[in-house]
């Protein structure tokens, strides 16, 4: 599980269908704080086959957004195995922790 972040130019409108997400300028890593961003989250198996995408804001916590994907996936995946999730350092807080524990 990650999240990346896309740059883009131009006027966007914040509605997506069913979900509302936020594009708009941000910290970004890369210096271009010219540039509007929104967040893509993703969790794929073992092999690197993507199981779940998500969009949300710029402004999202990756803390928060990975805790959303987890459930998510946790709710739509049924699987006779056990799962293991890993993901970045910023998932690794006590609250989500107790999610997957």
């Amino acid at each position: 599980m990650d999240t990346t972040n896309f740059s883009v130019t131009g006027e966007y409108e914040s509605d997506f269908g069913t979900e509302k997400i936020k594009i708009t300028y941000g910290h970004p890593k890369d210096g271009r704080w010219d540039l509007k961003r929104f967040v893509l989250s993703m969790a794929s198996n073992q092999h690197g086959i993507p199981l779940f995408l998500q969009t949300f804001s710029w402004n999202e916590s990756d803390k928060e957004t990975l805790r959303t994907i987890i459930e998510n996936l946790k709710n739509n995946l049924i699987s006779d195995e056990k799962v293991y999730h890993v993901a970045d350092s910023a998932f690794y807080t006590r609250k989500n922790l107790q999610i997957v524990g």
